[in-house]
């Protein structure tokens, strides 16, 4: 169960990284990470933690970038896009999104008689 943790928190990093350079790299990573996130959909039946942690950590990583912009900018001459709010609340919604999976991964454990699939 451990192993399976691990890989979760693995998945949460790397979905971490897909984030934050969706929004410093743009359409490119921005595509892998639709990419990465259909592979890992489909194969949510034998690994539903995976899918659950990748886009917990797209949408914390992400909203943590948009947010930290929207912080620093207070100067009279510093401004940003209007579409930053709207990226901000889909991040957001995304993160939300993982985590109800992997709540979902650890009722499904559950059921099938692990004790806790992240202890």
């Amino acid at each position: 169960m451990r192993r399976i943790a691990a890989i979760a928190i693995g998945y949460v990093l790397a979905g971490a990284f897909i984030g934050y350079a969706s929004l410093a790299a743009g359409p490119v990573a921005a595509t892998l990470a639709v990419v990465m996130v259909i592979v890992l959909v489909i194969r949510f039946r034998h690994q539903p933690e995976r899918p659950g942690a990748f886009l917990l950590g797209i949408g914390l990583a992400g909203a943590a970038t948009l947010l930290h912009v929207i912080a620093t900018c207070v100067a009279p001459g510093c401004s940003y896009a209007p579409s930053t709010w709207p990226g901000v609340f889909v991040f957001l919604l995304l993160a939300a999104m993982g985590g109800w999976l992997l709540l979902r991964a650890a009722g499904m454990a559950r059921r099938a008689g692990a004790r806790n699939p992240f202890s």
